[in-house]
């Protein structure tokens, strides 16, 4: 993916994302790029994106998320893979 078309991403999460919202809502503002699950499980593994409980439900801060998701490895970029998905 070129980087103009991954900073344009960024833009526009930026400008139509709510400041503040719950895993649950990943599936309707970033469909086809990350699930809840996936950032549940980077929560629990201690990785995950800055986050806060509200009444029991985690809440995400839109720029903290966005920085998180910017320095996810990239499908391709996982470290010790290699793209035929044999290891290294």
């Amino acid at each position: 993916m070129s980087h103009e078309i991954i900073q344009d991403f960024f833009e526009t999460a930026r400008r139509e994302c709510p400041p503040l919202f719950g895993v649950t809502a990943i599936r309707k503002l970033f469909p086809d790029v990350i699930s809840p699950g996936t950032i549940h499980n980077a929560i629990s593994a201690g990785v995950g994106p800055m986050h806060r409980k509200v009444n029991g439900r985690i809440v995400l801060e839109r720029d903290s998320f966005l920085l998180w998701l910017a320095d996810r490895p990239r499908v391709g970029q996982r470290a010790g893979r290699a793209r035929d998905g044999q290891g290294a």
